[in-house]
C-alpha cells in the first residue's frame, strides 16, 4: 500500500506490505519531492499494474501550484 504521509514540515509518499490486510509493516518512505525545483510536497498515490509494470501516479504541490505526475518500475 502506498500512502501520504508528513513530518513536521514536507508531505512525503510512503509504503507498507500486508500478508492478511490487517497486520501492516511499514517500510519507509519511497517518495519525497525535491524542494529546490519548487514544488516541495507529493501526496495521493496511486498504482496501476499494467503489462508486468507498475505505474505511479500523485500530485507535486507547493502553497501557489500543483502538478500531477508519473513514474515507472518493473517491481
Amino acid at each position: 500500500m502506498y500512502y501520504a504521509g508528513q513530518d513536521s514540515i514536507t508531505w512525503k509518499i510512503h509504503w507498507a506490505e500486508s500478508q492478511d490486510s490487517l497486520v501492516w509493516k511499514e517500510r519507509g518512505c519511497c517518495l519525497e519531492a525535491k524542494a529546490e525545483e519548487g514544488l516541495p510536497h507529493v501526496k495521493d498515490p496511486s498504482v496501476i499494474q499494467r503489462n508486468g509494470n507498475y505505474q505511479l501516479f500523485f500530485m507535486a504541490f507547493s502553497r501557489n501550484e500543483t502538478e500531477i505526475y508519473t513514474c515507472f518500475s518493473s517491481d
